[in-house]
């Protein structure tokens, strides 16, 4: 085994068996995210590890020091400007801050209703200035957190109204601080201002466009479009700033006519989708336009 000590990655350079990424290793990738220099971050539940890919999708390797976090199902993933690394873990109920330069970690929150706790954990995201906003799924709000892990704010209960939830899953924030969730049971997605006011509210259930059938992730373009995973339709929708739905995305291929089963969605600033298929274990980019350019799959 060696280290990559410019990213903090354990490299296959050597083959190790610890280290091997074949078979029963990687069996559910959950969440993706790109760092400003388009490599790529999936967080593998099975294995309770975080994979890195070069911006070709070639595998650099796992985070090095990340299985000594402890962590339990990895299911939100983030990357901010610094490199650092956040991923949620839905069954510990927490958040991993991540050096990987250091491989060294700092552990947020403990199983709970209150300020500060979680439970189940899902999307995450990071603004400009370091704070970091989680989906509290399964106490049906956003908590907003310092770049220490001090808690900030919380908005939303459960409901149907707007900036109500019933299990929030995916959050995004664009250039101006406003946050856009998809709001899973509910079938729509929710826009929230930086302080947390509820803006919008768009789409019901349905496959038509602009409908949809548990959103999961979320991820937002420089221009402000959103890019929503729509689980239920099998589907990426793109809508613009505003709400409205501009198209729609199949993934491709189908494995002996089977469809994917995507979990997670991110834009690198080049403005190529990354997806996380949980299904067939495998990571792609592609255009805009849903041309696959690069995939990598686990054996």
């Amino acid at each position: 085994m060696t280290r990559d000590s410019a990213h903090g990655f354990s490299s296959q350079a050597e083959g190790t068996s610890h280290y091997s990424l074949a078979g029963k290793d990687c069996t559910r990738f959950t969440a993706v995210a790109v760092d400003l220099l388009s490599y790529v971050y999936v967080a593998d539940a099975a294995s309770r590890s975080i994979l890195k890919f070069s911006p070709q999708l070639e595998l650099l390797g796992r985070l090095k020091g990340f299985e000594l976090t402890g962590s339990k199902w990895p299911s939100g993933i983030t990357v901010d400007h610094s490199g650092t690394v956040y991923v949620t873990d839905s069954e510990s109920h927490c958040i991993y801050k991540f050096l990987p330069i250091e491989s060294s970690f700092t552990r947020w929150g403990a199983h709970g209703t209150g300020v500060g706790q979680f439970e189940h954990p899902d999307g995450i995201a990071v603004d400009r200035e370091g704070n970091v906003y989680v989906a509290d799924s399964g106490n049906y709000r956003i908590q907003k957190l310092s770049v220490s892990g001090e808690p900030l704010a919380q908005w939303g209960k459960r409901g149907t109204a707007l900036g109500e939830f019933d299990y929030p899953m995916g959050v995004a924030i664009d250039a101006e601080g406003n946050l856009y969730i998809t709001d899973m049971l509910n079938h729509c997605i929710q826009k929230l201002s930086m302080s947390g006011e509820p803006l919008a509210q768009w789409g019901k259930r349905g496959a038509a466009l602009g409908e949809f059938d548990y959103p999961m992730g979320v991820a937002i373009d420089a221009e402000g479009n959103l890019y929503v995973v729509d689980w239920g339709n099998n589907r990426i929708q793109i809508l613009s700033a505003s709400g409205e739905p501009l198209a729609q995305l199949t993934p491709q291929p189908k494995i002996q006519q089977v469809a994917p089963d995507l979990s997670g969605i991110a834009i690198s600033l080049d403005k190529y989708i990354h997806l996380a298929d949980n299904r067939f274990n495998r990571v792609q980019k592609m255009t805009t336009t849903g041309e696959v350019l690069a995939q990598w799959i686990s054996n």
